[in-house]
């Protein structure tokens, strides 16, 4: 018996985020997996509980532009690999994650302020 819980396709896909911990501050993770209700992000789930809401940094350029978008999430599930992550609003991370792709934005500065 198979105990795959997937509804939608993931992409799979590594990029550098943060998550706001308990303190205030940004954790850095990677995502490893994306899909249309949200991510799975590799990294230490020390401090995160679930069912807490958190917020999701990405950053990505468009037109030249650097950005780093908020995206609110609920943590939904947390491994020894790292954390589950639904978003009510999954077609922004989408986008952010098209646009870096088109115009190759990196995400340098996210690091920096993490």
């Amino acid at each position: 018996m198979n105990s795959e819980r997937r509804h939608n396709f993931r992409l799979h896909m590594t990029m550098d985020c943060a998550i706001n911990v308990d303190n205030g501050g940004f954790r850095r993770y990677k995502t490893r997996d994306i899909s249309q209700e949200g991510a799975f992000v590799v990294g230490d789930s020390k401090g995160l509980t679930a069912n807490s809401q958190v917020t999701l940094a990405l950053e990505t350029t468009i037109d030249g532009r650097m950005q780093i978008r908020h995206l609110p999430a609920i943590v939904r599930h947390l491994s020894v690999a790292g954390v589950g992550l639904y978003i009510e609003d999954a077609h922004k991370l989408l986008q952010t994650i098209m646009a870096r792709r088109a115009q190759g934005g990196g995400l340098g500065a996210l690091q920096q302020r993490a």
